[in-house]
């Protein structure tokens, strides 16, 4: 019930590829294509757009394939049916692997939403303890737990007056 987690907190920066990001420039290979969206748009084929990028050297990739240590998350930046929501890809790599960077990628021909465009920051990864939501719990502790906020909150008014 009880676990660990890591929150990835948005810090104001300047990230450069070889940082953990949302929004930052990606270690993207010079000679390997930029990724397209191949779903349906009303234009040309929209380039998918950098979201974020994850270091295992800062946050934990439990299930990276092989020796990679570096994953990349992409989206096109228009709402797909039948979701209706941006579609994601993503893309895992051995960061030692690339020795030539994608100086300037591709820009995505239309945004649905300014939203979509994530502003880039720094994270600052924290460890955490994950507790379980309230309806998680085993039904037996919801009247314990009812009962108990009904006396917290019995105690707040007694301070109170």
């Amino acid at each position: 019930m009880v676990r660990p987690a890591l929150r990835l907190h948005p810090r104001p920066g300047s990230p450069t590829p070889y940082d953990s990001s949302v929004g930052g420039p990606l270690l993207w290979p010079a000679r390997q294509p930029w990724p397209y969206c191949d779903k349906w748009h009303k234009g040309p084929v929209s380039p998918l757009l950098p979201v974020a990028q994850l270091y295992a050297r800062d946050i934990p990739l439990r299930q990276s394939p092989g020796k990679n240590d570096l994953l990349r998350v992409l989206w096109c930046p228009v709402e797909h049916p039948p979701e209706y929501k941006p579609p994601t890809a993503l893309f895992w790599r051995t960061a030692a692997d690339v020795t030539n960077v994608l100086a300037t990628p591709p820009t995505p021909s239309e945004v649905e939403y300014d939203g979509y465009v994530p502003e880039p920051c720094v994270l600052a990864p924290e460890q955490i303890t994950e507790y379980p939501n309230f309806l998680e719990l085993p039904k037996d502790l919801h009247q314990h737990l009812a009962d108990w906020s009904t006396w917290q909150a019995v105690a707040a008014a007694v301070d109170d007056s």
